[in-house]
């Protein structure tokens, strides 16, 4: 009696320790797998492109664009903060969490209104991908301008060692008619400015 006694004891002990040890291991069977109350994991986001060039536009012009990213880890992402690198880039409601397999979009906006030529601007990105926390979308564009004057502001600096200086602005015509200009006048005093033709009716130059 005392040896069966003893027997049950121990098949007693065993199915408690097997009942702690599977309640340990999760689901999967193995101790440090997914635990009962949510589940482990990565975030990881992926862009379809980080680069957008809207080609050429005018001078003036919204352009917008909407970056398209999936998450492809293994837990939820989160997107915490959209920043543009200046004034003239802005981002609009973007998607703030997305679950595995999901995809979300960043909607960003360029105002062209005080530039000419080649130009490109960032909007930085941060999530809380750990391979990726922060990730840089460019915005390319060529602005065409009718007419063209640069630069736009003349900067003339005079000091008491120097009280004359000058510069230059070109100012170019895009237009299939030809560009006239005429009576040029500068009506602040101590200032002047003098008219030269590069190119008839296309490109002039004016010394202020």
């Amino acid at each position: 009696k005392t040896c069966c006694l003893r027997f049950v004891m121990a098949i007693g002990v065993l199915t408690s320790f097997s009942a702690w040890a599977a309640d340990q291991a999760g689901p999967t069977g193995a101790a440090g797998g997914t635990a009962k109350n949510g589940t482990t994991g990565t975030p990881k986001i992926a862009f379809e492109k980080v680069i957008h060039d809207f080609g050429k536009i005018s001078g003036g012009e919204i352009a917008k664009v909407e970056f398209i990213f999936t998450n492809i880890g293994t837990a939820v992402l989160e997107v915490t903060d959209v920043k543009p690198g200046c004034g003239c880039t802005h981002a609009g409601e973007w998607t703030k969490k997305i679950e595995p397999g999901k995809t979300g979009v960043i909607p960003l906006q360029f105002n062209s209104a005080n530039f000419v030529g080649s130009v490109a601007k960032n909007a930085t990105v941060t999530c809380n991908d750990p391979s990726a926390p922060t990730t840089i979308l460019t915005l390319k564009a060529t602005i065409w301008r009718a007419i063209e004057v640069n630069p736009q502001w003349a900067i003339i600096n005079v000091t008491t060692e120097n009280p004359s200086n000058a510069t230059t602005v070109h100012i170019m015509n895009n237009l299939d008619q030809p560009l006239t200009l005429s009576n040029l006048e500068c009506k602040t005093p101590g200032f002047a400015a003098e008219l030269t033709t590069v190119k008839e009716g296309k490109e002039y130059n004016v010394l202020v």
